[in-house]
């Protein structure tokens, strides 16, 4: 009479363990890598859309009043400061506005530059 037995020896259930042991770290770094890039992207992203309204909003200003107005700008997004300043260069007509949104992270200053052009 031959019984027939079912499951997975100590050996089998060790060499698993081994294997994920060494596996899971791995997976585990690609996972927080990947998130910290999307939130870093998202924060950039965040910045280039508040400096794009900082541009929008001073080309809608009459000329007369944009060299007046304050050249810093700042706002909070998300629970994280952004503050804008630009500067213009004449082009003919119209003024090349060079702005550049900063914001921490993590002890260390991040930035974006967006140029745009107002008449």
């Amino acid at each position: 009479m031959t019984r027939h037995r079912a499951g997975y020896t100590l050996i089998e259930v060790l060499v698993a363990v081994v294997i994920l042991s060494l596996v899971l770290p791995g997976l585990t770094y690609m996972v927080v890598g990947s998130r910290k890039a999307q939130i870093s992207s998202y924060r950039m992203e965040q910045a280039a859309a508040y400096g794009q309204l900082v541009i929008d909003s001073l080309s809608i200003l009459p000329a007369g009043a944009r060299s007046a107005t304050n050249r810093t700008a700042s706002t909070t997004i998300g629970g994280v400061g952004y503050t804008a300043s630009w500067t213009y260069t004449a082009q003919g007509n119209a003024r090349l506005v060079t702005d550049t949104v900063k914001w921490s992270k993590g002890g260390k200053t991040e930035y974006v530059v967006i140029r745009g052009v107002v008449r």
